[in-house]
């Protein structure tokens, strides 16, 4: 694997596709990601702007800028382009939640372009005098959803220990960049191509859309609606996942797409699959850049077949999704499919008594409904989230 030494990188496809997005953006809540950490409790204000300060030392992808090199052909990824501290904006005097939200919007409301930026802001509020609510925004083409929470998880450890550095053993996101770029020539591109090629031809199949939608959900926020899952189900689910030998995740995207299926009445549909390349590659685990993917799912369902031989077919194609993972490229402007399915692990498992990580509903790109399966850091099913759009 190369070495982290290049003054530009090409972007990986699922950075176009941000880029694409981000080009149409205007302001900074359309161009960035958001994790909210709601904070009870003491909180000492200088040493958590330290600590913010220096989230880019240990996660360099901050640092990094999209930046048109000569030579080359659209914008590139330049490591440590701008290596300012992350700066925190904090209001101290504690205010009514409506004034509160107001100043929470005008702070994300503020412009945004591709030369200027900003590519990443925090911003402190106080609720009352015990209760903190620290917003980490950054823009999309950076970090994606799970990174976010491993930025997180950074600016905790630097609160309780500002000393902190980064861990030179493991692997940076412009090392990923390299490794991905040689992957479109290396001597598995081929079969890989035909790979993707077979399964997205066959039976035609739309993108499902559910009869609920109603008009144009362009510029509608994204709700969440989230329930735990009861200990009798959770333990249901594990005996039919070991029965079956399959991981719970595959269990329930299969069981989702089915009944997809079902409510849409349609057995054969293009989905997407939001599949985070941490959980293969334990070099680039710690990572905050983009190595989620949205992977095309041709879901074709055999309402004769036995729901069982269902779930181990689907778990199989699941597993030849991940082997091809890195030579899947969507074009930047094509459209995803409306129906998703992601499962995310759980973060900041060790933030002190009274922080608590909040993840902002934001789907995907296109994604009008997505479910996603919120997994425990050993790896067992804790809850289910839908992001829709109404």
């Amino acid at each position: 694997m190369s070495t982290p030494m290049s003054e530009s990188v090409a972007l990986c496809p699922q950075q176009q596709v941000a880029l694409k997005a981000l080009q149409r953006a205007t302001t900074f809540a359309q161009a960035c990601r958001q994790v909210t950490l709601h904070i009870q409790g003491e909180l000492d204000v200088p040493r958590l702007q330290r600590a913010v300060a220096a989230l880019p030392e240990l996660h360099p992808e901050l640092t990094a800028r999209l930046q048109t090199v000569p030579g080359f052909h659209g914008l590139r990824w330049c490591p440590g382009a701008d290596r300012a501290p992350l700066a925190l904006a904090a209001h101290l005097s504690a205010l009514p939640a409506e004034a509160l939200e107001q100043q929470r919007q005008a702070w994300l409301d503020s412009p945004f372009s591709l030369t200027q930026g900003p590519w990443a802001q925090a911003l402190l509020l106080r609720l009352d005098q015990t209760h903190w609510q620290l917003t980490l925004a950054v823009a999309s083409v950076l970090v994606d959803g799970p990174g976010m929470g491993l930025l997180a998880e950074g600016l905790i450890t630097l609160y309780r220990a500002p000393d902190t550095r980064q861990d030179e053993a493991a692997g940076c996101f412009e090392q990923y960049l390299q490794w991905r770029a040689e992957t479109a020539i290396d001597e598995d591109a081929g079969q890989a191509q035909r790979y993707w090629h077979d399964h997205l031809q066959g039976e035609a199949s739309g993108h499902a859309r559910l009869a609920y939608r109603l008009g144009d959900s362009r510029g509608t926020p994204v709700q969440r609606v989230q329930v735990a899952l009861d200990p009798a189900l959770k333990a249901g689910l594990q005996g039919r996942a070991a029965a079956l030998q399959v991981a719970m995740p595959a269990l329930l995207q299969a069981a989702w797409w089915a009944l997809l299926g079902r409510v849409s009445d349609q057995p054969a549909f293009l989905a997407q699959w939001r599949h985070d390349g941490r959980e293969d590659y334990d070099y680039f685990a710690q990572s905050a850049g983009v190595l989620e993917k949205a992977l095309p799912v041709q879901v074709r369902i055999d309402e004769s077949q036995r729901f069982d031989a269902w779930v181990s077919a689907f778990a199989a194609l699941a597993a030849q999704h991940v082997t091809w993972q890195e030579y899947w490229a969507a074009a930047p402007d094509q459209a995803l499919p409306a129906l998703g399915f992601a499962a995310v692990r759980e973060y900041c498992v060790d933030a002190p008594s009274g922080w608590r990580l909040e993840q902002v509903a934001q789907g995907a790109d296109g994604c009008e409904l997505m479910l996603q399966v919120q997994l425990s850091a050993p790896g067992e099913c804790k809850a289910l989230a839908l992001d829709f759009l109404p």
